[in-house]
């Protein structure tokens, strides 16, 4: 018998599920929506880190909704506030940062 406290143990599903949301977001190109933290749950993806923008967030959000299997998006997206280096529209990328994909599934 299961307690409420232990983890419900990932679907095969809701890990392929996962890895559809991951591979969509990352072939938009977008930086900021590389890092972002993916999770499913029986067809709930849930959406968490940190983004520049709300269209960035937006669009995570749409695209994740568009993708086969979803039956709903959780978003905990934060939008970086205008004290974040990351609001001001210029990002300074150091050579140590290039990550083919830094989207995770979690």
């Amino acid at each position: 018998m299961r307690t409420a406290l232990e983890p419900t143990p990932k679907s095969a599903a809701d890990s392929q599920l996962e890895r559809r949301v991951v591979d969509t977001l990352t072939a938009l190109h977008v930086p900021a929506l590389r890092s972002l933290h993916i999770h499913a749950q029986e067809g709930v993806v849930m959406l968490s880190g940190r983004v520049r923008s709300y269209y960035e967030k937006q669009l995570a959000n749409t695209r994740a909704r568009n993708v086969s299997g979803v039956v709903a998006v959780s978003d905990a997206i934060v939008v970086a506030n205008s004290n974040s280096p990351l609001a001001g529209g210029s990002l300074r990328v150091g050579p140590t940062s290039t990550a083919a994909s830094g989207v995770r599934a979690t």
